[in-house]
């Protein structure tokens, strides 16, 4: 993540998956996760998660939609799967953040 110095974050997750494969370590909450790669990167350049990504192709067409909201409630963030529903949401997120971020610097 250094090595790009990303303006914006966009956190992917497999909708249910609660290990990280091949090592059956817990995932953490999306939001601790959101935090924790903001964390990360504001040593080298600040960078926000800006939506959460999910891929639901586990689930059928409610529960889907019951991650995505859950995703939305427990983060505070913009949520979708682009495969399922198309990337109008999340691309309309990301430039709004976007936008905010060059606020910011030109303020600064």
């Amino acid at each position: 993540m250094y090595g790009c110095a990303p303006d914006l974050l966009v956190l992917c997750h497999r909708a249910g998956q609660k290990t990280i494969e091949d090592f059956d370590v817990p995932i953490p909450p999306l939001r601790d996760l959101a935090r924790d790669h903001e964390q990360i990167l504001a040593r080298v350049k600040p960078a926000r998660c800006a939506a959460i990504a999910l891929n639901t192709s586990d689930l059928d067409e409610q529960e889907a939609r019951e991650a995505i909201a859950a995703a939305e409630l427990e983060t505070g963030l913009p949520a979708d799967d682009v495969v399922r529903n198309g990337a109008d949401k999340l691309w309309h997120a990301i430039g709004r953040a976007a936008e905010e971020t060059a606020k910011r610097r030109r303020a600064s």
